[in-house]
């Protein structure tokens, strides 16, 4: 990964769907040389593409942050990859601090924070306590 292949990233952070004619024209690169570099990336996994839908369009406006305390004993890894598959969590990280892990909810409403946090996550025999923060505003970079 050198500068080059940094710009480039960059360009598709901006706008994930342009051309390799326009990241060329962008970045001042060579469109074959762009085009090397992308493939690559993709091939080293250096790179990937998904789609991120639009919170509004799929009901799930309230965005939450909630921090998850683990038992003693239990593996922190097991716990943290089971609350990932959950739908409404969109990201999360195994922490250091008072709490061992932290989790991006995205919900329609309070109703179904009350089923992710109180109904899943305090109802978790591997779970000793969790902390819920709403966000007021949430943007992406």
């Amino acid at each position: 990964m050198d500068k080059v292949d940094l710009k480039i990233i960059e360009t598709l952070k901006q706008n994930s769907r342009s051309s390799i004619k326009e990241i060329a024209k962008k970045t001042g690169i060579p469109m074959t040389t762009v085009h090397y570099r992308l493939k690559n990336m993709q091939k080293a996994n250096a790179i990937t593409f998904t789609a991120r839908a639009d919170r509004k369009y799929i009901e799930r406006e309230l965005v939450t942050y909630v921090l998850v305390k683990a038992m003693p004993g239990v593996k922190h890894q097991k716990l943290f990859d089971q609350i990932m598959e959950r739908p409404e969590v969109e990201s999360g990280s195994i922490i250091t601090g008072d709490f061992d892990l932290i989790f991006m909810a995205s919900v329609k409403n309070m109703d179904k924070l009350n089923d992710f946090v109180l109904k899943y996550l305090r109802t978790n025999q591997e779970v000793a306590e969790t902390r819920t923060m709403i966000s007021y505003e949430t943007r992406e970079k």
